[in-house]
């Protein structure tokens, strides 16, 4: 969500969470999730959010550079692995969630195997 007016409507809609990408809103925090675009932004939000953590950068479509563990060194709070996670062994250490996209079938295939 963009802007406050947006989470707002997801709000009013019922979301129990709501996504909000590259800031920190102003609004329902105890109920966003923040998902900041690099490192820099990551070092100012507050240990008390919720954060995810995107492999994938979301302008390009591609790999970030910047990686989980250096996210996890800097942020102390709650955090999620997100993108590129395909099997059990892609999660890493010191995660407190996953969200796995498209490979959802093979990843619940790959907890049968532990």
């Amino acid at each position: 969500h963009e802007n406050d007016s947006l989470a707002q409507k997801a709000v009013n809609a019922g979301a129990d969470w709501v996504l909000v990408v590259g800031r920190i809103p102003e609004i329902h925090q105890e109920k966003c999730i923040i998902e900041p675009l690099t490192l820099e932004e990551l070092e100012t939000i507050p240990k008390e959010f919720r954060v995810v953590w995107n492999s994938r950068d979301l302008k390009t479509g591609r790999l970030k550079t910047e990686t989980f563990e250096q996210a996890r060194a800097l942020f102390k709070g709650w955090l999620c692995q997100a993108s590129n996670i395909t099997t059990f062994d892609d999660v890493k250490e010191g995660v407190d969630a996953v969200l796995v996209g498209t490979h959802l079938l093979e990843f619940i295939k790959s907890l049968r195997k532990i």
